[in-house]
């Protein structure tokens, strides 16, 4: 028993050393360790990240209700429960076979820090969602929240995104 038990000894120092590699070498040389520093995104870099990323770019976690961004998994959106307790209003959202209407929060995070939230629609008996229009009649987007839209809408399988926003009348706008 004595010897597994040096050998597994030996194996978790070389490991450690291995792991720690990078700061005990400036410790051998009697340098202070570089600190790496971690980046800093801005509010405004990290929406443009999304704006330009793919629904292919993230992945949907179902027990957190989480989407996480691939190259990074500190960008995250949580999906809040949708509000049940009402229909949502507008015509526009139940122009659709099943006629219930929900609104529902989405909160962009990076790390632990809440960057924006995000409202939409749960439409169609939750089959997608369409994030709020400018107006109840203007029913318009802009290109920052038809990315989001595609986003939200990975975990709808074979219903498209793009199909409900025009069946419901929505148009993309610049701004």
């Amino acid at each position: 028993m004595e010897i597994p038990l040096a050998v597994a000894t030996i194996l978790g120092g070389i490991a450690a050393i291995w792991f720690f590699w990078d700061k005990l070498k400036y410790f051998f040389k009697g340098q202070p360790a570089k600190e790496e520093k971690p980046s800093h995104l801005s509010d405004d870099s990290i929406l443009q990240l999304i704006r330009n990323s793919a629904p292919s770019d993230w992945t949907y976690y179902d027990p957190e209700a989480k989407y996480y961004f691939k190259n990074d998994v500190q960008l995250t959106i949580d999906r809040h429960p949708a509000e049940r307790k009402n229909q949502f209003p507008e015509e526009w959202s139940h122009r659709f076979p099943d006629k219930s209407a929900h609104a529902v929060k989405f909160t962009i995070y990076y790390g632990a820090t809440p960057i924006k939230d995000v409202w939409a629609v749960e439409v169609d008996g939750g089959r997608s969602y369409i994030p709020y229009p400018k107006s109840a009649d203007v029913l318009t987007i802009n290109r920052w929240e038809y990315a989001v839209g595609h986003i939200i809408n990975i975990t709808n399988g074979t219903h498209s995104f793009a199909d409900y926003f025009e069946r419901a009348g929505f148009s993309i706008v610049d701004e």
